[in-house]
């Protein structure tokens, strides 16, 4: 996905709550790319307008968001359990 289309999606899956701004969202990229979690596919040319960089998981991104999201699934779990 290009970050144009992160951030719609991030936007789109949080029903508008979150709002993802390009000086936001291009150094977390930047960041992501230099820890190797993500890699950069390229120019991407969906739509008008100039190419965009396209982004994606690499296999060590894939075991870094497995663990992160298991760490939120027991933060969440945790809550439900204290606000039963």
């Amino acid at each position: 996905m290009t970050g144009y289309e992160i951030a719609r999606q991030v936007e789109e899956d949080s029903s508008g709550r979150l709002v993802m701004g390009n000086g936001t969202l291009r150094p977390a990229l930047e960041r992501l790319n230099s820890f190797r979690f993500i890699e950069d596919n390229g120019k991407s040319k969906k739509g008008p307008g100039v190419p965009a960089r396209s982004w994606g998981l690499t296999s060590l991104g894939r075991v870094i968001l497995g663990g992160e999201l298991q760490s939120y699934r027991k933060l969440v779990n945790l809550g439900d359990e204290r606000a039963a």
